[in-house]
């Protein structure tokens, strides 16, 4: 299942909750954020059971419940328009916690960043909301379906 994620798509999930701001604000804070940089544009990123193909403003997926979670990506050869073998791992996520991801290009993967410095500063700007509009929403509706696997 695959969904492009832009503005528009990310307010329409959480309307669709009818959540109101506050109740969304609480869902970031209380819950994991997944947040990946340079990850090339109209890759496809999965977690648990849902894939998006990406565009240029996506950061990453909020609202994430603690516990195991697989991540993937299938990345898109610009120079032949081809997608690579998809990439993935499992990861055990804290309540409250910001998991600072990028995509090394030499070896086609998402590691974990290794400058502590500027993963910090990721995580309090993040903290403070500056890329809220560029996360995803965590589909809720399909933790339950993920959980009985």
């Amino acid at each position: 299942m695959n969904h492009n994620i832009d503005l528009n798509h990310l307010k329409e999930e959480i309307n669709n909750w009818h959540l109101n701001p506050d109740e969304a604000k609480q869902l970031v804070d209380d819950n994991c954020i997944f947040f990946i940089d340079n990850l090339p544009i109209k890759s496809q990123f999965t977690i648990d059971l849902r894939s998006w193909c990406i565009g240029d403003k996506f950061k990453g997926i909020k609202m994430i419940p603690a516990g195991i979670h697989y991540i993937a990506i299938n990345i898109v050869n610009e120079k032949y328009q081809e997608k690579s073998i998809k990439s993935g791992f499992f990861i055990s996520m804290k309540k409250k916690q910001v998991y600072i991801y990028t995509y090394d290009h030499k070896i086609e993967m998402i590691v974990p960043m290794k400058d502590q410095a500027q993963a910090k500063r990721l995580t309090l700007a993040i903290r403070r909301y500056e890329f809220d509009q560029n996360c995803g929403v965590y589909p809720l509706n399909q933790y339950k379906q993920w959980q009985l696997l």
